[in-house]
């Protein structure tokens, strides 16, 4: 891995009517289930702001590897995850034509590239984007450039968005064709076969 794998909260974009502190406390209650570094940035951002833990429902954690988690709290569904996975929720549980508010679209819309958006749902009305950042590894660079110096090819594959890996790998001195984002775990694999 090219990052130290301890990803933090950077900052917290909310709808109207939703405060950070109830999109933290939604997101970390269903995020505490899951071991992604991703999600343990979530819930170290709670904890950090002092918040008071909230209960998931039995048996109502899911979880979609490479995308997001849901969960019921307190009667209420909650969808953490990529655009992807929770508009495609937030889509089939809401009648309004666009899932994501326009004050959440302007605001993630000038995400940095070096940040991974994390979008967050509850009761199919996408309420928050927390935007995560992990540090590269300090011999990342280093370790590329000695592994091209003999003739090693070098390929980032990355779950985070395009722009993220992209960023991160062009970073390090690497190639912009060997740099591919949004691959879910499984892809991973698939992707290899064909390179």
């Amino acid at each position: 891995t090219l990052t130290v794998g301890r990803p933090v909260v950077k900052r917290v974009v909310v709808a109207e009517g939703v405060s950070e502190a109830e999109v933290l406390a939604m997101a970390a209650a269903v995020e505490k289930n899951s071991r992604h570094p991703l999600a343990l940035a979530v819930t170290a951002a709670f904890a950090a702001a002092g918040g008071a833990g909230l209960v998931v429902e039995e048996d109502s954690f899911r979880q979609e590897p490479g995308s997001g988690a849901t969960a019921t709290i307190g009667g209420k569904a909650i969808c953490v995850g990529t655009r992807g996975f929770v508009t495609a929720t937030t889509t089939s549980a809401a009648t309004a034509p666009s899932p994501i508010p326009p004050e959440l679209a302007a605001a993630t819309a000038e995400v940095p590239p070096g940040r991974t958006p994390v979008y967050v749902s509850i009761n199919g009305r996408v309420v928050g984007v927390m935007e995560m950042e992990d540090e590269v590894r300090a011999d990342a660079a280093s370790t590329i450039a000695r592994l091209k110096q003999r003739g090693v090819r070098t390929v980032l594959l990355s779950g985070d968005r395009q722009e993220t890996a992209e960023d991160v790998g062009l970073a390090l001195g690497m190639n912009i064709d060997d740099i591919f984002g949004d691959v879910r775990p499984e892809g991973k694999a698939a992707l290899m076969q064909r390179l």
